[in-house]
C-alpha cells in the first residue's frame, strides 16, 4: 500500500478515485433500483431481471464493504470490525455471514481478492441483456403512449 501511494506516479489519486468511485457506484445503484421499483418496471415480463438486478446490487454492496478493509488504517478496521459483529447479531445465519464477511476467522484475509469480480460477471452477464429486448416495452399495467407523443 505504501508503495503505491509513494513510489508509483499518481498512486494516490488513483487509490483515491478508486475509493470515491466506489460509493458513487453504490450510491448509483441505489438510485438505479430506486428508480425500477418505482416506476414498476419489475412486474412481468421483467421479473426475472428485476432478482438480476437486486442480486447485483447485493454484489456490488459486498464488493464496496470487503473493499472498505483494504486501506489497513484504523478507519477500515474499525468499521468492519462494526459491519461484520452487526452481520453476526442475526439469529441463526449471524455466525456464518460474519465468517462469510470477514473471509475467514481473521479479518482481511479474502481467498482470492483478484477473482472476486469475474466471478460476478455471469450474473452482470444475464441482468443486461434481459433488459434490452424489454426496453420499449412498457411494464404491465401501463398504457403504451400513442404515436405522435399525445
Amino acid at each position: 500500500m505504501l508503495r503505491i501511494m509513494e513510489e508509483v506516479p499518481f498512486g494516490a489519486f488513483v487509490r483515491g478515485l478508486h475509493a470515491w468511485t466506489a460509493n458513487v457506484m453504490i450510491f448509483m445503484a441505489t438510485l438505479h433500483l430506486l428508480k425500477v421499483f418505482f416506476i414498476s418496471a419489475y412486474r412481468p415480463p421483467r421479473e426475472f431481471t428485476w432478482v438480476s438486478g437486486v442480486l447485483l446490487f447485493f454484489v456490488t454492496v459486498f464488493f464496496g464493504f470487503s473493499g472498505y478493509l483494504l486501506p489497513m488504517n484504523q478507519l477500515a478496521y474499525w468499521a468492519t470490525t462494526v459491519g461484520t459483529q452487526i452481520a453476526g447479531a442475526f439469529p441463526l445465519v449471524g455466525s456464518y455471514a460474519q465468517l462469510f464477511l470477514l473471509g475467514g476467522q481473521d479479518r482481511g484475509r479474502d481467498p482470492d481478492p483478484f477473482l472476486r469480480p469475474p466471478r460476478a460477471g455471469p450474473a452482470r452477464g444475464h441482468h443486461h441483456p434481459l433488459g434490452r429486448p424489454l426496453l420499449h416495452d412498457p411494464p404491465a399495467g401501463h398504457l403504451r403512449a400513442p404515436l405522435g407523443g399525445c
